[in-house]
């Protein structure tokens, strides 16, 4: 039996839990285990069935899959009230769809596939709601398959910069703190590292942005795509 979890509805379950009661929410939540990850820890593998589902409650995951010549492509960052896992919600599980790593220290709720299995068949919302998290997901990836066929580099990487901003910047009288690499950074906008380089470069010169190692503070939003 998973260890009970002793906090009522968390804010990281709002997504998830949207549309049911807090007395269903408290027992949905009473069947999942507390666990934290480490920096850099593999919380789960792409290829392998998905026997659990994660919600992320503090901290962000890196989501990516590596290519047949080894090259890590980055699938997604996911920020608390995310959840990932969701084929444990299927009878057969289906296989996690990239490998989950965590960016620093983070906690998250996990349910085992028969504890998730069984509150979908109890709480149809609950197996509504992941649909509809799927659904989301299915539409970045499809937004982003747009953009690189119709979107330039600078463009992608703007939108890329300025939604991780919305997503998990922290506010500072610099600007937007974003805590990403540039090869991360690259990956996910679907442009060239040495090209991130060049327009970061660029973007800084006019005042849009302050570079760091591991860190980009967004200043002038207005200004990344200024020529």
């Amino acid at each position: 039996m998973p260890r009970q979890h002793s906090k009522t509805q968390s804010p990281a379950a709002d997504w998830f839990t949207r549309g049911l009661g807090k007395t269903e929410v408290d027992a949905i939540l009473s069947r999942a285990t507390g666990r934290k990850f480490r920096a850099k820890q593999v919380i789960c593998r792409g290829g392998e069935p998905a026997k659990h589902l994660y919600l992320l409650q503090s901290g962000g995951v890196k989501l990516y899959r590596i290519t047949h010549a080894g090259r890590e492509v980055t699938l997604g960052w996911l920020m608390p009230r995310e959840v990932f896992g969701l084929g444990s919600l299927v009878a057969d599980p289906v296989n996690y769809i990239g490998t989950a790593e965590s960016l620093g220290d983070c906690e998250t709720l996990v349910w085992d596939h028969p504890s998730i299995q069984r509150l979908g068949s109890r709480y149809p919302q609950l197996t509504s709601n992941a649909l509809r998290i799927a659904l989301q997901y299915v539409s970045v990836f499809a937004d982003r398959h747009v953009s690189l066929a119709s979107s330039t580099a600078e463009d992608r990487l703007a939108r890329t910069l300025t939604r991780l901003g919305a997503r998990s910047g922290k506010p500072s009288p610099a600007g937007v703190e974003v805590s990403i690499t540039n090869e991360h950074l690259a990956s996910l906008a679907d442009v060239g590292y040495f090209t991130v380089s060049r327009l970061l470069r660029k973007w800084q010169r006019h005042g849009a942005i302050k570079k760091t190692p591991g860190t980009i503070v967004i200043r002038r939003p207005e200004k990344l795509l200024t020529e």
